[in-house]
């Protein structure tokens, strides 16, 4: 593998999932061999990471790296040392093997697994980030033609978020009173 310096690095047929292909990206593992004192890279990055001491919890805020994808979702890096994944129903946004980019634990399940989340968990992700997404675009349009019953799809392709978040970040900008629900859609009153 060419990755800027001399020489190359040696990716050992063992030590690749699939057969690398000239020309093409590939996140990897820059391990030293301790017999040879030399240095070697490995595409298997699941062989290691460890999630039998984990140093994470339940809805705190960690660092991830994406390295691979599948049906059931994006399998991330967490915080350097914990293999976690981000189901594809939970994918709100294009993330590509490699991005660095911060997530939440959304679970820690019995046999260590952990599940990630991209968006704040709890109440707090609405108020702090939904709200004020919504908020602002209704400032400078006044009308959002969507309510709380559009469709998900609909939602997910304005703002790229669950139809769930979207209703209760429309939920506080209701409770704040600055906002009017429409059958047709949202009219903002704030700012008076």
């Amino acid at each position: 593998m060419e990755w800027g310096l001399e020489p190359d690095l040696l990716v050992p047929p063992a030590e690749q999932r699939k057969p690398l292909t000239e020309g093409r990206w590939y996140l990897v593992r820059v391990v030293l061999d301790e017999r040879s004192d030399r240095l070697y890279a490995s595409t298997r990055i699941e062989d290691f990471l460890s999630n039998n001491d984990l140093i994470v919890k339940k809805g705190e805020v960690v660092q991830l790296v994406v390295y691979a994808k599948s049906e059931l979702g994006i399998s991330v890096i967490v915080n350097n040392i914990h293999q976690g994944l981000v189901h594809a129903n939970e994918l709100f946004r294009t993330v590509s093997i490699g991005d660095r980019i911060t997530g939440y634990v959304k679970t820690v399940r019995e046999d260590n697994k952990l599940d990630i989340t991209l968006q704040p968990i709890g109440y707090r992700q609405y108020i702090d980030v939904n709200t004020e997404m919504l908020a602002k675009r209704l400032r400078a349009t006044g009308f959002l033609p969507l309510t709380d019953k559009s469709d998900a799809e609909f939602i997910h392709a304005e703002f790229g978020i669950s139809k769930k978040a979207f209703k209760k970040a429309l939920g506080a900008l209701y409770k704040d009173r600055v906002v009017r629900l429409e059958e047709s859609g949202v009219i903002w009153i704030g700012d008076r």
